[in-house]
């Protein structure tokens, strides 16, 4: 499921990174423009690489480099080799398509994704490991700040697997039960950034994405309102607003036993026929199927979500770490064998760097900078910590600090906490006052989805703004009409398509262009008579020319 999308987009994105050159900069490779997305993952998976060269150093060497004072300027130094190091393209474009299939899983199932993503088969990781590992997310950029804030705060040097995933299971817990339509909302709205890469229509959503994310919420009424209101063909793509007026229409959904039961049944055929595919990082590989579904289908609770159902789920961030002192048993989670390469990426020797030029309009490739530790004496005890997700600026998480005196026992490597009442008393000291009287399970979790401003219209006099969408050839197909093309008339050959259609934009006028679609079409044996898609895409590049190149 989905292999179409991901050819598509990793070919889209490939395609920007070929006219580089055999070996270009990080600096080059934020000029080619490729998904912020996809440029994140790189950016991470040379700081893990740079994180991995460290440790070899360290263990080898006769003096002590682990001392806190030394870190940062490690880091540093990190930074400054990887903006100069020479990327070479065939292994970066192993990691566009890597980069591709990891936030696919992401997007579609968070929990299960981070978990083995991050651990694989190993019960623990060192907390350095796992923050750096969190470097790799673009999208839901929450799960890193608050697990990074509860690493720092605790002061763990080793996380266990259990641990992860009571962190991320009851933070996503506290979402769902607090602000589910805010979570589901920025949800949606990264699937469409995503999946419509290079198309022109960027709010078109498969509705087999938005149901494999939902199953893992558990959230099965939503599920049923969009095949009762929408439809059932998992194949069929419809607009943000779309899935939004359906989930969170008031029309009620009466499930019986019968129907219910024929729902997770369809569930399980539909998203079993592949299991979790193995999820690693840098080159290696996630296996052949993109599915993200478990063997192991749970039943779906078809009730309505609401707020605290239960007065002792308090939602704060201090019952998510009592939790996590003690957690539960995590969802059973198939845990495939890895290999680990010894050089998962190879950089020449003895090859003079080339001048990147960065683009000037770019503006959403920003390199990622080392997050910067705050000490605790800098953020008053009365103020809450503000996580905002700045790869979905419309999502806000409040959540209250960690209160110092819960600490990490050294001896046997076990949390202690303070009491139940000491916790409540002291949750109540922190919040403001007007907050003060109402129930703990209203309070420490907030999340603000503002409506979309409309985008400014552009003023003759901006130069640097970014080139129109119209000025761009591929804009002018929809991704399901690109997928006609590529299908029909180049053979499945994405690159070849790709690299046509530049061709095509380098014409000077329709004429030429003609000439050149006629030794595509002599090519490729298709008859201009009968083929819809060769008058589709004659269509489509006439109006290309004919709209002002």
């Amino acid at each position: 499921m989905f292999e179409k999308e991901i050819k598509y987009i990793s070919d889209f994105n490939i395609n920007k990174i070929r006219k580089l050159g055999a070996f270009f900069t990080l600096d080059g490779l934020a000029s080619a423009r490729v998904h912020p997305a996809i440029f994140q993952y790189i950016s991470a998976e040379l700081d893990y690489l740079f994180y991995r060269d460290r440790k070899r150093i360290i263990k080898q060497s006769l003096f002590d480099y682990t001392l806190p004072e030394v870190s940062p300027h490690f880091n540093a130094i990190g930074d400054i080799i990887k903006q100069h190091k020479l990327l070479p393209f065939e292994d970066i474009k192993e990691l566009v398509v890597q980069a591709v299939q990891f936030n696919v899983h992401l997007l579609l199932r968070p929990k299960a994704t981070l978990s083995r993503f991050i651990f694989g088969e190993d019960e623990e990781k060192s907390a350095e490991e796992v923050q750096i590992l969190l470097r790799y997310l673009y999208y839901y950029d929450f799960y890193r700040k608050v697990t990074s804030e509860f690493l720092e705060k605790k002061k763990i040097l080793k996380f266990r697997y259990e641990e992860f995933e009571s962190v991320v299971n009851n933070l996503t817990r506290l979402l769902v039960e607090s602000q589910t339509q805010a979570m589901i909302d920025t949800a949606l709205t990264s699937m469409a950034d995503f999946f419509n890469a290079g198309d022109v229509n960027k709010s078109l959503i498969p509705v087999a994405a938005v149901e494999m994310y939902l199953k893992e919420k558990n959230l099965g009424m939503y599920i049923s309102k969009i095949r009762t209101i929408l439809s059932t063909d998992m194949k069929r793509r419809f607009e943000v607003d779309d899935f939004k007026n359906a989930m969170y229409s008031n029309i009620a959904i009466s499930l019986d036993r019968e129907l219910r039961e024929k729902l997770n049944q369809e569930l399980a055929e539909e998203y079993n026929s592949d299991s979790l595919s193995s999820i690693e990082r840098g080159r290696f590989s996630f296996g052949s199927g993109a599915s993200l579904q478990t063997p192991e289908q749970e039943e779906i609770d078809y009730a309505e979500p609401s707020g605290s159902k239960r007065e002792e789920d308090s939602i704060s961030l201090d019952e998510l770490l009592d939790e996590s002192e003690t957690p539960a048993a995590p969802p059973v989670i198939p845990q495939p064998g890895r290999s680990m390469p010894a050089e998962p990426v190879r950089f020449p020797e003895g090859v003079e760097e080339e001048d990147a030029e960065p683009h000037s309009g770019l503006k959403e490739m920003v390199i990622p900078e080392e997050e910067k530790k705050e000490s605790s004496d800098q953020t008053p005890a009365s103020q809450g910590i503000d996580y905002t997700d700045s790869r979905t600026p419309a999502f806000t998480i409040t959540i209250p600090e960690f209160q110092a005196d819960q600490t990490l026992s050294a001896e046997n490597n076990i949390y202690t906490s303070p009491s139940a009442e000491d916790i409540a008393a002291e949750a109540a000291e922190t919040l403001p006052e007007e907050l003060t009287s109402a129930p703990a399970a209203e309070v420490p979790v907030s999340i603000q989805v503002p409506e979309p401003e409309a985008e400014p219209e552009k003023q003759p006099d901006d130069e640097e703004e970014e080139e129109e969408p119209a000025r761009d050839l591929f804009s002018y197909f929809s991704t399901r009409e690109t997928m006609r093309v590529v299908e029909e008339i180049f053979n499945n050959d994405s690159l070849d398509f790709v690299s046509t259609m530049e061709s095509v934009a380098e014409c000077e006028n329709f004429e030429q262009a003609q000439t050149l679609l006629k030794s595509v079409f002599y090519t490729y044996k298709i008859n201009t008579l009968t083929s819809k898609e060769a008058n589709l895409l004659t269509a489509k590049i006439e109006e290309y020319f004919r709209g002002g190149k």
